[in-house]
């Protein structure tokens, strides 16, 4: 009997499946110490990935997966007597063979950037260091917004230290222009007297525009003054033509984060993922600032932004933040990845989509429950053939906890449907506070049957709210806290053994149960 409901629910699901977008969620250490999947790129018949493993010393990563999120071949490039860091998101294919990524190094020389150039098979073809105008008496060198291409040449932004200024020295933004061979051409360094930070940039016509920060944050302990600020470039000389400051008088009242990511429209507008931050005291002397992540947009002329979207799930932070934009397939709206605070250190997924005129569609979070201290960050993502989204970054330990498997640093795959579901049908779920007593969103688990890994979701779980997963003898083997927002929770089932379970959700005098079979 047991062996006909199990293929009752096995033709269920494959049923359920068919035309659905493949989803899954997976940790990969591959052997190495410590991984990290920074940043993803798609072909007509596979995933490849950039990012930085380490053995004995770090190198560059390199990954071919099968749509499927399964690794057919991978490498690790590492230099003698040398670290090799490429935390680059600029990961690219520039020829049918080739491909191309930004990062730093450091060896007795000392510290620079580097510009890695692959084949397919992840062999290292060719690298290229860009050190600080002043080495090797100035050491600090940082890939900021990595290379971008431009016709026939590369553009490479960075960040240096400003070694003239009589205090701290500022960080300021340097951009080198490297012909097709990698030569550097020329270079610029863009001199202020308070922090500048570039994080992104873009070709738009004939002109490059770096995305950028300016503040005195990092100088100065309390009274902050962040602006969110564009550069654009003669491509010919990296003289400034124009530059843009948001907001236009700096004022603690509203603290605009940095772009950290930004997509031209056909218009020349600019869609950004940037941050809102408000000033917070943690003693007379000192202040932080507690982040939201928001996505708005710009016109062509950087002289306006048309509209402005927070995407708030309840928790701020130093570390919330989304570190790519994409615009949607169908032309729907932009999404946005990048890391969720839910209690103060610990860091989950976030993936959130706006539409073109600025209004949230929705927000979803991805929350590994098995070792509640586990930081999880997604750094990438692209659209996928089948409609989905494909996303990458890191998992790894949080302080003194003893429950993440080892090693403590993982690469970390994602993919979810079109609408950022690990539950199908997350979507048709929305969470209301008004809801009455009894009415609310209904719990759902997923797959049924599972194996090696169950999501659960509830949306309008409440912050006093726990789910429990319990054996049919009533015990209870996995327990932990609801968080705030649309929250899918990932549950490792190693060692439960295959049988009935349910997963029940209590919060004051609500209950919701929902039952689920481990094979």
């Amino acid at each position: 009997m047991r062996n006909l409901i199990l293929l009752f629910f096995l033709t269920l699901v494959i049923a359920d499946a068919q035309g659905q977008v493949e989803i899954y969620n997976k940790r990969f250490s591959l052997g190495y110490n410590n991984l990290v999947f920074r940043s993803i790129e798609i072909t007509d018949t596979c995933f490849f990935i950039s990012g930085i493993g380490a053995d004995s010393t770090s190198g560059s990563f390199f990954a071919r997966f099968d749509f499927s999120g399964v690794p057919n071949y991978f490498k690790l490039n590492k230099g003698d007597n040398q670290s090799l860091m490429t935390w680059g998101r600029d990961f690219q294919q520039f020829s049918q063979d080739q491909w191309i990524v930004s990062g730093e190094g450091a060896d007795n020389t000392g510290a620079y950037v580097i510009i890695v150039i692959l084949n397919s098979q992840g062999d290292t073809l060719q690298i290229a260091r860009i050190y600080h105008p002043n080495h090797p008496e100035e050491q600090f060198i940082v890939a900021a917004a990595g290379i971008e291409k431009f016709e026939n040449q590369w553009f490479v932004l960075m960040n240096i230290h400003d070694p003239s200024t009589s205090t701290t020295p500022s960080n300021d933004l340097f951009l080198a222009k490297m012909s097709q061979n990698l030569d550097i051409e020329w270079t610029k360094h863009y001199k202020y007297p308070k922090n500048e930070y570039g994080k992104c940039a873009v070709q738009v016509g004939q002109n490059f525009l770096l995305g950028a920060w300016r503040t005195n944050f990092n100088t100065n302990n309390k009274n902050f003054t962040t602006q969110l600020y564009f550069v654009r470039i003669d491509t010919l000389n990296g003289d400034i033509t124009k530059t843009f400051l948001y907001p236009y008088t700096p004022t603690n009242q509203l603290l605009m984060g940095p772009a950290d990511d930004m997509l031209v429209e056909d218009d020349g507008s600019l869609i950004v993922a940037t941050r809102i931050g408000k000033e917070e005291p943690i003693n007379q002397n000192q202040s932080y600032i507690r982040w939201t992540s928001a996505v708005l947009k710009v016109n062509a002329n950087l002289s306006e932004v048309l509209w402005v979207q927070t995407m708030f799930s309840g928790n701020t932070s130093d570390a919330t933040q989304f570190f790519k934009i994409v615009g949607a397939p169908d032309q729907s709206g932009y999404v946005a990845v990048g890391v969720a605070t839910y209690e103060p250190g610990i860091f989950g997924g976030a993936l959130a989509k706006v539409s073109p005129e600025g209004d949230s569609l929705w927000l979803r979070h991805y929350k590994y429950v098995s070792s509640p201290l586990a930081i999880h960050y997604l750094y990438d993502l692209e659209a996928t053939p089948d409609g989905g989204y494909v996303m990458v970054g890191e998992a790894r330990a949080g302080i003194a906890d003893t429950l993440f498997p080892p090693p403590v640093q993982q690469g970390w795959i994602l993919k979810v449907d079109e609408w950022g579901c690990l539950v199908p049908g997350c979507q048709l779920d929305v969470a209301t506070k008004d809801a009455p007593a009894g009415e609310g969103m209904r719990l759902k688990v997923y797959p049924n049957p599972a194996s090696e890994v169950l999501y659960i979701h509830l949306p309008d779980a409440g912050p006093q709210g726990r789910f429990r997963l319990i054996d049919a003898l009533g015990h209870t083997l996995r327990e932990f806290a609801a968080s705030p927002g649309d929250t899918t929770y990932i549950l490792p089932l190693e060692g439960i053994p295959p049988g009935w379970y349910v997963v029940w959700y209590e919060e004051g005098e609500r209950r919701l149960t929902a039952s689920v079979y481990r094979f």
